[in-house]
């Protein structure tokens, strides 16, 4: 979906939806390249009042930011969606998020270039990241190892794109996307 649609379905989104866009940027670009993907980043979404937020690893460190704010800086979003799981159950996954954002932990470019590298040649560069940093992929399969959704459990050096192509439709649905099938 076009992210300057991002309002008219805004009250479709709940807690522990995962946003995966559609960037433009040199970073994005080359994410797309080395991952043969249409997405190239993903997020998890938690409403506070009645605002949209979404926790985010990207350069800066692990993040929460308003929604609004994140999709004008992409061109395209979909929405990953785990099926079948409780409020409680979500939110203790969602807590398990905060914890991160409360270390405060940091963007891991050792790990992006490590996917990089075993996306372009199936050669995985073991020992290049860090265990105390993330990338957005990361973030959001740890995210969802919480929440017990099996598909992604397994997924080595997972992408956002993963997100869509490793999906099992037992477990988690994919809200407007308009994306050419990868």
């Amino acid at each position: 979906m076009d992210c300057k649609n991002y309002y008219n379905i805004r009250n479709q989104l709940k807690d522990g939806d995962m946003p995966l866009y559609r960037g433009h940027g040199f970073m994005s670009k080359s994410i797309n390249y080395f991952d043969d993907s249409f997405y190239n980043h993903i997020g998890i979404i938690k409403w506070i009042g009645n605002r949209i937020f979404t926790i985010e690893m990207w350069t800066h460190g692990i993040q929460i930011i308003p929604l609004s704010r994140r999709m004008k800086s992409y061109d395209k979003f979909c929405i990953a969606r785990v099926k079948d799981k409780s409020v409680d159950f979500i939110d203790k996954a969602l807590d398990s998020v905060f914890e991160k954002i409360e270390r405060d932990e940091k963007y891991d470019y050792s790990l992006l270039l490590r996917v990089a590298f075993y996306k372009k040649t199936g050669i995985d560069l073991v020992g290049l990241g860090k265990k105390d940093r993330f990338i957005c992929s990361e973030l959001c399969q740890y995210f969802s190892n919480n929440l017990e959704i099996d598909c992604y459990k397994n997924v080595n050096l997972i992408t956002p794109q993963d997100f869509i192509r490793k999906k099992d439709d037992r477990e988690v649905e994919i809200l407007f996307d308009l994306s050419p099938q990868i």
